[in-house]
């Protein structure tokens, strides 16, 4: 079975943005056998600011440690990276999951609508760019 991480903004997100888009993904990805992998996130991280990292509930699964490491775990095992940059927001995790993804010749497709923060060679020269989550599924699907 095929998968895709699906990296993307968390911080400063609310919690429903963070995860809709996510699991919109999966519900259309799963039709066609394609397992999806994404980071942990805590609804008790869920501030009126919206996502608040690190998470401090207390779960062992919100500990930054393992966070780093089923997140980078997660990139190994995929085909397929699918980060979602259609933020105002600049997430630096999801910069470095590419970074790490480049590293380990994953195939990675960005999602970076026009005049994006994150239109940056170091981006656009290592991913396919489409410009809505719909193009994006409809590639993956492809693959």
């Amino acid at each position: 079975m095929k998968s895709v991480y699906l990296a993307g903004p968390m911080s400063g997100l609310k919690y429903d943005d963070a995860v809709n888009w996510r699991d919109e993904a999966q519900d259309k990805l799963i039709d066609y056998d394609i397992h999806c992998l994404y980071p942990n996130i805590c609804p008790k991280s869920n501030t009126d600011k919206g996502i608040s990292l690190p998470c401090t509930c207390g779960d062992v699964l919100c500990d930054e440690n393992n966070i780093v490491k089923v997140d980078l775990d997660y990139i190994k095992q995929c085909n397929v990276v699918l980060a979602n940059f259609n933020s105002d927001r600049v997430s630096i995790g999801t910069v470095f999951e590419i970074g790490y993804a480049v590293a380990l010749g994953k195939l990675i497709v960005a999602i970076i609508a026009d005049n994006n923060i994150h239109t940056h060679p170091f981006i656009t020269k290592h991913a396919i760019i489409v410009k809505t989550l719909e193009e994006a599924l409809e590639l993956i699907c492809t693959l």
